[in-house]
């Protein structure tokens, strides 16, 4: 038989405290309740959030940098630049509401099309084809294979289409190229355009298209470069399809002429200068008359006289 120790009960502890107790030279109020305790907490101050943006404009090694943001878009950053002509395009045949001009039914993703490098209007190939054989379409009704003209814009072509090609012309049946779930503009190849940007052959200009083979026409050239006044004096950064040369500067021209003495007095002008009107005084070849000539009419044929001087028509006696 095994007997127990009687155990004593356990004594619960009494955790009051005085109320207040002085500490290190402050008052502590250590009041409790039973079962819950009297916490104070201190009072937080709210979290400033911070602000990222910086100031427009800092000077960083003797350069002036524009740090101004806006809201998803970072200044400087490139944005496609299309025509509205491209856009509507575009949005019309990936939605196939696009109708042929000749047979007025839509173009569709699966059809085989034909655009026009002039009026950029899209035909179906075969519509465009038996449009090229007709009568309707001959330049000369007696002739037909001189020629036939778009129904479009009447712009004249002598090859009748029969190949279907992107819209750069690049690449032959592209509808083969394109997969389900493709987001390229039907009928595209998906590849760079490259068609030369210059409008006309008065545009200086040699940049060639970088978007994606689009339907319309190509949008103005982008690039930045140096243009200078038809006398040279004055230039500035424009845009490439902005001017082939810049306006005139009010200055004066100041180039040689081509009798190589004078310089040009006109305003800055383009084309090339006039002949030089400066009256010049010449003496004959025997020294015994003199005469007054404009320095432009010297050495030409017509006028007979050269720098050393010209015949008075009479003996000479030397």
């Amino acid at each position: 038989k095994v007997t127990k120790k009687p155990t004593k009960p356990k004594q619960q502890r009494d955790y009051t405290e005085p109320k207040n107790i002085i500490l290190h030279g402050k008052q502590r109020d250590n009041s409790r309740q039973k079962g819950n305790r009297k916490v104070t907490k201190k009072p937080t101050k709210p979290k400033q959030q911070r602000d990222y943006t910086e100031p427009k404009n800092i000077i960083l090694h003797g350069k002036q940098r524009d740090n101004s943001r806006q809201k998803g878009n970072r200044k400087g950053a490139k944005k496609v630049v299309r025509t509205a002509q491209s856009d509507e395009l575009s949005q019309q045949l990936t939605a196939s509401t696009y109708e042929c001009m000749i047979c007025c039914d839509r173009v569709r993703e699966r059809h085989e099309i034909w655009s026009c490098v002039c009026c950029y209007h899209i035909f179906h190939l075969r519509c465009i084809s038996r449009w090229a054989r007709s009568l309707a379409a001959a330049l000369n009704e007696e002739k037909l294979e001189e020629g036939w003209r778009c129904p479009g814009c009447q712009n004249p072509s002598s090859v009748v289409p029969s190949v279907y090609k992107c819209f750069c012309g690049r690449v032959n049946n592209p509808a083969q190229r394109r997969g389900k779930g493709d987001m390229t503009v039907p009928h595209s190849c998906g590849e760079p355009c490259k068609k030369k940007l210059a409008i006309s052959e008065d545009v200086n200009c040699h940049h060639r298209c970088h978007q994606l083979c689009h339907p319309g026409p190509c949008p103005p050239c982008p690039v930045t470069i140096t243009r200078y006044c038809p006398c040279g004096k004055t230039s500035s950064r424009v845009r490439c399809s902005q001017y082939s040369v810049l306006p005139s500067c009010d200055k004066s021209c100041d180039k040689m002429l081509d009798c190589g003495l004078h310089k040009c007095i006109l305003i800055c002008h383009e084309g090339a200068c006039s002949s030089c009107d400066v009256s010049v005084e010449l003496l004959c070849y025997c020294k015994r008359e003199k005469k007054s000539f404009l320095c432009g009419d010297i050495g030409t044929e017509m006028s007979g006289v050269t720098r050393k001087g010209f015949s008075c028509g009479r003996i000479c006696n030397r």
